[in-house]
Formats: C-alpha cells, structure tokens, sequence
C-alpha cells in the first residue's frame, strides 16, 4: 500500500511539479459577445487584403456600393465636409448618371436576389456597416454574384 496523499493528476515538468497552464486571453465581454455573433470589423478592403476576395470581387462590390450610395445616400452621415450628405437624402446629379446607376443597382439586385437571402444579407451588411457578418462563405457567394455582373467570368454557384 503506498504511503501519503494520492498524487495530483495532470501533465507535469521535468522536476516532477505540476505544469501551470496560462489561459488564453479570450477579450472583453463586448469583444467575446461579437465574435460569438459572428460580426468581424471586416471592410471590402481588408477582406482583399487578406485575400478573402479577389480584386474582381471587390470591384464589383465598390461599383454596386456606388450605384446604391448615389441612389439612396450614404449609409451613416460623414463627418468630413467633402460628403456633406445626410443619409438617405439624394445628391444632385445628372439623370445619365442616376439612370446607370439605377440600371447597376438593378442589376445587381437580380444577381444577389438569385444567391440567395444570406448572401444577400451579408453583402448589404457588409455595404451598410463595414462589417463582415457570420459564414464568409454567403459573403462571397455574393461578391462572386456582383462579379458576375459587373465584371464578367463569376464562378458557378451550386
């Protein structure tokens, strides 16, 4: 019968001591609730940068962005004075101009409308607050839709 207390389980050092094992930072609690929920501050451009999205993709999301913006107005007012525009309110420009613009936005309705709702979602979210929501997989199902549209050669949605 052995002697003394039971020895502690766990992975031990060379010395023979238990191992102390630093926990992970896991972030503050707001951090830790949007990661859970899947929100990333993600814009177009880091998303290219980290080759999430090809050049293309992200060409066809700024022109599609850009039709909508000068439809409907900026997404959240600019503070800077070279965009003075409150959102919502539409700028003054020429009927060619709104007219393409209307004619892309269109277009690029039809294109996210056949993706599909959550690629949908994510790419007017990602349009709408610079953020990349959840499966990144949606976001760029709808980029390669945009893409499809805007610049020719979209990959084969399943």
């Amino acid at each position: 019968m052995a002697r003394g207390r039971k020895r502690k389980t766990g992975k031990r050092e060379s010395n023979g001591r238990i191992q102390r094992v630093a926990e992970k930072d896991k972030g503050t609690k707001e951090l830790q609730a949007r990661r859970n929920a899947g929100i990333f501050d993600e814009t177009i451009d880091t998303l290219h940068h980290r080759k999430i999205v090809t050049n293309e993709q992200a060409d066809a999301f700024q022109r599609f962005s850009k039709a909508r913006n000068l439809l409907y107005g900026p997404p959240a007012p600019k503070v800077n004075a070279l965009a003075p525009m409150i959102p919502g309110e539409k700028a003054e420009v020429p009927d060619a101009r709104l007219e393409a613009a209307q004619r892309d936005f269109d277009n690029g309705m039809d294109a996210l409308g056949k993706v599909g709702g959550a690629a949908t979602a994510s790419v007017f979210h990602l349009m709408m607050h610079n953020e990349a929501v959840g499966d990144l997989s949606y976001l760029t199902a709808g980029l390669d839709a945009l893409q499809g549209v805007f610049i020719g050669g979209a990959k084969k949605v399943a």
